[in-house]
């Protein structure tokens, strides 16, 4: 994440510079994966939320 960035913009809050649980759950799923990729499906075989994964890339913490 660009920490310069993050604490430049005055209008994110605290809650937005760390990932909600779900965001944190679909982020750690790319640790296990080859190269780092990010699954498009949850462990249940459910599509991950194209929010999910937006929010992640705006955020910098994760690259479309």
């Amino acid at each position: 994440m660009n920490q310069s960035f993050a604490k430049s913009e005055s209008s994110f809050e605290a809650s937005h510079d760390k990932p909600s649980e779900a965001q944190k759950r679909y982020l750690e799923r790319g640790l296990s994966q080859p190269g780092g990729k990010l699954p498009l499906f949850d462990s249940e075989g459910q599509a991950i939320p194209a929010q999910t994964v937006k929010s992640c890339v705006a955020r910098g913490w994760c690259e479309p």
